[in-house]
Formats: structure tokens, sequence, C-alpha cells
């Protein structure tokens, strides 16, 4: 796996967390933080993905073997899924109805904090590993 990729995992993480402390702390100024959290997070989603998705695309091409064609489809449709939820999550809770209701935002966000966890944990331990090589991470040959 990329230093990048690695790097823009614990981002990510960082960011959600980020998040939650924010909402928990239920301080204006914490709040404040939840909106700057919450835009930062979607920004470096996008970047992070933007970035993955040029690298699968020219995967695609050489791509071997049904187990590596099936890697590829569970990355790119638990991706979809996860995005969608936390777009959803986020139109279902602006900056208001949080302030109003932090512990109901908590508990729609934080099953999709861990399912980034989960997820940046697959891609670490299985979809990097199992699909992309060491030239496809910009390493030198072993």
């Amino acid at each position: 796996m990329s230093i990048t990729f690695a790097q823009q995992h614990c981002e990510l993480v960082e960011i959600a967390q980020d998040i939650v402390n924010a909402v928990r702390a239920n301080t204006a100024a914490s709040l404040q933080d939840f909106t700057r959290s919450r835009l930062r997070l979607a920004r470096a989603v996008q970047k992070h993905v933007g970035a993955e998705i040029a690298l699968i695309q020219q995967l695609d091409r050489s791509v071997k073997g049904s187990d590596q064609q099936a890697l590829l489809s569970k990355y790119h449709d638990d991706l979809r899924a996860w995005r969608m939820l936390l777009t959803e999550c986020n139109a279902k809770w602006p900056t208001a109805s949080v302030t109003a209701n932090p512990s109901a935002f908590l508990s729609d966000f934080q099953p999709i904090q861990r399912a980034l966890e989960q997820r940046v944990k697959w891609e670490e331990d299985v979809f990097y590993p199992n699909v992309l090589s060491r030239e496809h991470l910009g390493c030198a040959a072993a």
C-alpha cells in the first residue's frame, strides 16, 4: 500500500473522530469545530477516493483472475454504499439539527465512523495486498 494512501486513511479516521469529539463536547466552539471537521471529511474523502479510483481504473485493464475482479467489485460496491450513507447523514443532519440533538446525530454517525474504520482495515489488509502490485504503488522492484 502506498504511504500516501496510508496517510490519507489515518487522516480520514482522525477527522471522523474529531467530528464525534466535537459533538460530544457540545459547546459553541466545538460545534464550530464540528462544522469545519465535517467539511474537511467531505474534502478528504473526495481526494482519497479520487486517487484510489484513478489507480483502480489503471488496474482494471491489467487485473487477472476472478479473485481480483471480485475484490475490485467489492471495492466499488462497498465504497459506493459507504459514501451514500455519509451523504445521507450529512443531508439529514444540518448543523442546527446536530446542535439540537447531538446524541441522535451520534447514533447515526458512529456506525458510519465504524464502517470507515473497517473499510480502511479491509483495504490495507485485503484489497491492496491482493490487487495492487509494488509497481502500482510506486515501489521499486524487490
